[in-house]
């Protein structure tokens, strides 16, 4: 069994509000996307495939994507998340045992516990596919225009994050079955895998906040300001253990 990895680049970040998209916005000396498969290239994978646009894919292509020796392949997206998701699914050789992991390339900050949880949750036999996931802070409210007209009960509601892992036969068939139906425009691979995969079983492992997505301005001041605490953190030397009485 196997490990691969695709990771979502090809978005134009519209929400941004920038001249260059957010997945090429500076992090800490390096760029978001880079930042993002540093993240989940911990877990080793054989593959890696950054799906991106054909406006990006020149600057992309200068980045220094290179990781333990491995050749990251880089593919062109699609018109959706979904088309560009099947596309970097699509190029990759995997075995349907194999597993497969999607990050959004706008979640740079994702800790190795989330990327081995995901995966460890799907090689144990536990499940066909694993996604962190976080309790809801906030109310949140079905509404027809301005009007709300009904507030859900936050008790068995959850925010999904990525990387998300799945068996490559049960990803694979998800989005073969969800073209053949017509479906284009899912905005998230598991509820894709839900929809059209018969009896499947999909858990949750814990995420963590700090696996923030990047979508405005705002959301990278705050990811640069997690950035550095958790570098300066990282290179702090280790405090002097005071010696004890004797």
């Amino acid at each position: 069994m196997r490990v691969h990895a695709v990771v979502l680049a090809a978005g134009t970040g519209r929400r941004y509000g920038r001249a260059a998209p957010k997945q090429l916005a500076d992090l800490g000396g390096r760029t978001v996307l880079e930042r993002a498969i540093d993240a989940v290239a911990v877990a080793g994978p054989a593959t890696i495939v950054v799906v991106t646009s054909a406006t990006t894919r020149p600057t992309v292509e200068q980045l220094d994507l290179g990781v333990r020796g491995r050749q990251i392949r880089i593919v062109d997206g699609g018109e959706t998340r979904q088309a560009s998701a099947r596309r970097g699914l699509m190029s990759i050789e995997a075995d349907p045992d194999d597993i497969i992991l999607i990050h959004d390339a706008a979640r740079p900050l994702v800790g190795e516990r989330q990327v081995r949880g995901v995966i460890d949750a799907v090689s144990s036999g536990a499940s066909d596919g694993a996604a962190p996931m976080l309790p809801l802070p906030d109310t949140i409210a079905f509404v027809d225009g301005p009007r709300i007209v009904e507030v859900p009960s936050r008790l068995g509601l959850r925010r999904l994050q990525t990387p998300q892992a799945f068996r490559a036969g049960v990803i694979l068939g998800a989005h073969a079955a969800a073209e053949a139906a017509g479906e284009t425009d899912a905005s998230d691979d598991i509820g894709l895998v839900l929809r059209h995969v018969p009896g499947v079983r999909i858990v949750g492992v814990p995420g963590d906040e700090a696996n923030l997505k990047i979508t405005t301005p705002v959301d990278h001041l705050v990811a640069s300001a997690l950035f550095v605490a958790a570098d300066a953190g990282h290179h702090q030397p280790a405090r002097k253990r005071r010696a004890q009485p004797a």
